[in-house]
């Protein structure tokens, strides 16, 4: 699938900046939106548009956003949620497919492993988001 959208829901504020400042470098002219205020993020979710890629972190607050990910999903099944985190166990990405995500991925540590993360994310070849998380979808 070929993206034009991408939404990144991170509470912290540089994360998704540095996801916004890497997207533009990989993909020049792609919409990108940030949600950073959690205050109304389910109802900012369900009005994004149609067919979007949304990037969203496992930890919101102190909250763990598998029931974020659920309710946008059921909600919204037009949408590829990949869930990423700093650190996540095997039991997280299981939770995370199972809660509708198409992927479940660490976060990565530099700013070419995230260039490669995006590219992979949205090169719309079959797998994409799969490759991109190292075979972990």
């Amino acid at each position: 699938m070929t993206y034009t959208h991408v939404v990144i829901v991170d509470d912290e504020v540089d994360h998704a900046v540095i996801s916004r400042m890497v997207l533009a470098q990989v993909a020049p002219g792609l919409a990108v939106e940030t949600f950073t205020d959690l205050v109304g993020l389910e109802v900012r979710l369900h009005a994004v548009p149609q067919g979007a890629l949304v990037i969203v972190d496992r930890m919101l607050g102190l909250v763990e956003s598998f029931d974020l990910v659920r309710a946008l999903t059921r909600v919204r099944p037009d949408l590829s949620v990949v869930l990423v985190s700093a650190v996540l166990t095997p039991e997280d990405r299981g939770r995370a497919l199972e809660s509708g995500a198409v992927a479940a991925a660490e976060k990565p540590g530099d700013l070419e492993a995230w260039r490669a993360f995006f590219r992979g994310l949205l090169s719309g070849a079959g797998g994409g988001a799969s490759a991109a998380l190292g075979g972990v979808a």
